[in-house]
């Protein structure tokens, strides 16, 4: 009875040490990789990397209809060493060291349909250039708008002293009118002063030459 429940107790472990070894189950992926017009790229490989850069799948070339398939490895939980992906990893899909394709990683297992659009260098180079034109364009109307608007701020602003120094003359030019006609009245009061005095002085006078005629 022993020996049985040894036995038993042995291929236990047996089994359980053999799923264990066994490795994960990967994701596959096929379609088909086609240009810009909608022709088949032949003759190109596929390449997978996970988010450290690292390659977790690669195809064959892709043959005379641009179809590729490959598996994405699986890291395996029960071992420290990194052998693939995790369940929630971003992906990427190369092809001639041109990123075509970023995804989130299928579920262990399925097999999905993918497919590839592919750009020739010359293509993405001049699609890059349309690109970049159209950023400069775009930064170039941003900067008119903002010179037209400081032009507008400056012109407002010339505007606004201007009219503060027409308003401020005007005010000086009002305060010093009374200060003219203070002067003019201290005038007319001047003269009539000594035109008294000289009255007074030809009275004394026509006073004297009458007295010494008696």
């Amino acid at each position: 009875m022993k020996q049985i429940q040894f036995a038993i107790v042995f291929v236990s472990i047996f089994l359980m040490a053999v799923v264990n070894a066994q490795p994960s189950l990967p994701t596959g992926y096929y379609g088909y990789v086609t240009d810009v017009e909608g022709d088949p790229v032949v003759g190109k490989i596929v390449i997978v990397k996970d988010v450290y850069m690292m390659m977790v799948g690669r195809s064959e070339q892709t043959n005379i209809d641009g179809l590729y398939s490959l598996n994405v490895v699986w890291d395996n939980q029960e071992t420290e060493d990194y052998e693939g992906v995790s369940s929630g990893d971003i992906i990427y899909f190369f092809v001639d060291e041109e990123k075509l394709k970023t995804t989130t990683v299928d579920e262990q297992g399925s097999n999905s349909k993918l497919d590839l659009l592919y750009q020739e260098s010359g293509s993405s180079s001049s699609t890059t250039n349309v690109e970049e034109t159209e950023e400069e364009e775009e930064e170039t109307s941003e900067e008119t708008e903002v010179i037209e608007e400081v032009e507008k701020e400056m012109q407002e602003e010339i505007i606004e002293d201007t009219t503060q120094e027409i308003v401020e003359e005007s005010s000086e030019t009002k305060t010093a009118l009374p200060s003219e006609d203070n002067s003019s009245e201290s005038n007319i009061s001047g003269m009539f002063f000594w035109f008294g005095i000289v009255v007074v002085v030809l009275l004394l006078a026509l006073f004297f030459v009458w007295r010494n005629k008696r």
